[in-house]
């Protein structure tokens, strides 16, 4: 079909398509975002805890009672030595022992 400008309407099927991935993609973020609030309020003394003997770790620590940004910088920070455990450990930011009893 074309409109009164000349223009291709669009069909029942790609409106549902669109519809489909669109909230595909806005529940997944709701729940990205659930998910970090989660571990900063209800799991960040625990993760600091088992790493606490890590220089990376207690470098960053302090930032995590001045807020909601803080407290997401510092496990953002964290999460990245636990997702590369290697690069870390021979950076320096984390010792291999604390990583361990973190597992």
């Amino acid at each position: 079909m074309v409109n009164l400008w000349g223009l291709t309407m669009t069909s029942d099927d790609e409106i549902w398509f669109v519809l489909s991935f669109g909230g595909l993609f806005f529940g997944l973020g709701v729940i990205s975002i659930v998910g970090h609030a989660y571990l900063c309020f209800f799991k960040m003394r625990k993760i600091v805890e088992h790493l606490s003997n890590s220089p990376g770790v207690l470098a960053r620590k302090s930032l995590s009672s001045d807020g909601l940004v803080a407290k997401y910088f510092v496990l953002t920070c964290v999460c990245s030595f636990l997702v590369f455990p290697t690069l870390a450990i021979k950076g320096g930011a984390l010792v291999e022992k604390g990583y361990l009893s973190f597992l």
